[in-house]
């Protein structure tokens, strides 16, 4: 404070006003006093409290509770707030809400704390309405009522309390005790300045329920949002920088952001350290460090968490484990992610870390909507695994898959059926043009497919460094029955000189994605007396 200003401070001391002592007592509580701190404060305004001011009750009461060790006193601070509250004052409903409500001075009880804002609001309090409603929120007794929530939102934002709109606009948001209503909620929001409400502002003006559709200026609001602390606007930042969505792609900003909204608490930014570990965005893939952050997310209650650490389990963060795998599926799946509940669904169908259930795997598969799990969806009611019996419906949306949505997996499925004639009639024409098709989109399994056809004189002449050729394609796609072929003629030496190492590399890596075979084999040929195999190609 300058000195002129002190000074003016100061002048507040020398009125008897019962007002202007109330503003020097605070001000002697701040600091902003020469030869004045809590102690004066107290004295000041204990003489006022004495004589019946209930300003003054009220100012002393929220000191001794709130004020440095020197002068607190919560039974004092809960006595006179009593006195006024016997009076009248709604201020004094207000505080004693917040103190049953916390536990402090009093026990901690719910329903004591909404009748003292029932009261507050009554006399007139309009900040009692959005902590009445918080109450309901949370459930007095034990059971939530958004619906009356809502209720006391509406009421604490009619009359202008920061607090009641960032609520109701919240519930309006979500959809949760009232009918969604995103234009609604960008309304409220994007009409008040605080960090929480400048985050979801900018949020909605992205997303185009805002009156704001400049998304410069809405990034420009998640910044400031980001600066004032909110750590979901800086890992939402983070994600925007990652990824280049919205601003210039930026990778060392959005590590960062990231680091910073997760010291803040960010459970977005715990998975988004996650992916950026597992991924090597900045440095080699740490997939232990990924399983750590991914585990604080799902700690946190990221439902996408789950599905990354039963990926991760799965494909070996510390060895093969698809029992934990499943187990994480089927956390994820029963909070409602849907991919946690396709990996759930796969595992079943092959009983990967569970027992094999191809009926429970349909169940699921033929729910969702995605591509993969009508593909899924698809074979199984072709296979007569589904609840569905009429194949010709499995054909049908297996040819849709391919020919409509473009699904490359559908392609070389119909191509394995035309090529072989299993279950349809062979036509090699169909299957092949189905087979490039798959190709053209740089489908693992077919490129394996198309090498399987040079290696054995399928369809074409037979030609093993055109084999060899595809097989390379097919791992590079990190296919696994491709990195366990093209691993087997490494080792054997099919095309060129042996080399035990490369097919080591390629047999781990198939391990590390998942293969069982790979895994195997790589142990095997870990050992000093490993042999070579005899079957170059293997089983599918």
């Amino acid at each position: 404070m300058a000195k002129d200003e002190k000074a003016a401070a100061s002048q507040y001391c020398t009125l008897s006003r019962p007002s202007d002592q109330i503003q020097c007592a605070q001000l002697a509580m701040k600091g902003a006093l020469p030869g004045l701190g809590p102690a004066d404060a107290v004295r000041i305004l204990k003489t006022l409290a004495d004589q019946g001011d209930r300003a003054a009750q009220i100012r002393l009461a929220e000191n001794v509770l709130e004020g440095p060790a020197s002068i607190r006193d919560v039974a004092e601070g809960v006595r006179l707030l009593k006195l006024a509250a016997d009076k009248g004052d709604a201020a004094a409903y207000f505080d004693l809400g917040w103190l049953a409500s916390v536990g402090t001075g009093m026990d901690k009880n719910r329903q004591a704390a909404f009748d003292w804002y029932r009261k507050s609001a009554e006399a007139g309090h309009f900040m009692a309405y959005g902590r009445m409603g918080k109450l309901l929120d949370e459930g007095i007794n034990g059971n939530p009522n958004p619906e009356e929530a809502v209720k006391m939102f509406r009421l604490g934002a009619e009359r202008n309390d920061p607090y009641a709109r960032e609520r109701l606009a919240g519930h309006l948001n979500d959809g949760i005790g009232v009918a969604a209503d995103k234009p609604a909620a960008a309304k409220l929001f994007c009409g008040i300045d605080s960090a929480f409400s400048n985050y979801f502002c900018a949020l909605l003006s992205l997303d185009g329920f805002a009156t704001e559709k400049d998304k410069s200026a809405a990034i420009r609001l998640m910044q400031k949002a980001a600066e004032g602390g909110e750590a979901r606007a800086q890992a939402q930042l983070g994600y925007y920088f990652l990824n280049g969505k919205y601003v210039e792609k930026n990778i060392p900003e959005a590590v960062r952001l990231t680091k910073v909204a997760a010291a803040g608490g960010s459970a977005t930014a715990y998975f988004n350290l996650g992916y950026i570990y597992e991924n090597g965005v900045t440095v080699e893939p740490d997939r232990a460090k990924a399983v750590e952050w991914y585990k604080k997310a799902a700690d946190a209650g990221y439902v996408r968490a789950f599905e990354s650490l039963g990926r991760l389990s799965k494909v070996g963060a510390g060895g093969l484990n698809a029992e934990a795998a499943v187990e994480y599926f089927k956390k994820g799946a029963a909070l409602g992610d849907e991919e946690a509940a396709f990996q759930l669904a796969y595992a079943m169908r092959y009983g990967n870390g569970t027992a094999r259930n191809e009926l429970g795997a349909s169940d699921i598969f033929c729910r969702q909507t995605s591509v993969g799990a009508r593909y899924h969806c698809a074979l199984l009611i072709i296979d007569g695994k589904a609840r569905e019996k009429d194949k010709r419906n499995g054909f049908s949306l297996l040819n849709r898959l391919a020919l409509v949505d473009g699904d490359s997996a559908a392609q070389i499925q119909l191509a394995y059926y035309f090529l072989n004639g299993i279950i349809l009639k062979k036509d090699i024409k169909e299957g092949m043009r189905l087979m490039e098709m798959s190709i053209d989109q740089d489908n693992g399994y077919a490129l394996f497919i198309k090498g399987q056809m040079f290696e054995k004189g399928y369809g074409v002449k037979q030609n093993l460094d055109e084999a060899f050729r595809w097989y390379q394609l097919s791992a590079q796609k990190n296919d696994l029955d491709g990195l366990v072929t093209l691993g087997k003629f490494y080792e054997k030496g099919v095309v060129g000189e042996a080399s035990r190492m490369e097919a080591l590399k390629l047999y781990r890596r198939a391990a590390e994605n998942g293969s069982a075979e790979g895994k195997g084999l790589a142990e095997r040929l870990s050992k000093p007396d490993a042999s070579t195999i005899i079957d170059g190609r293997p089983p599918h």
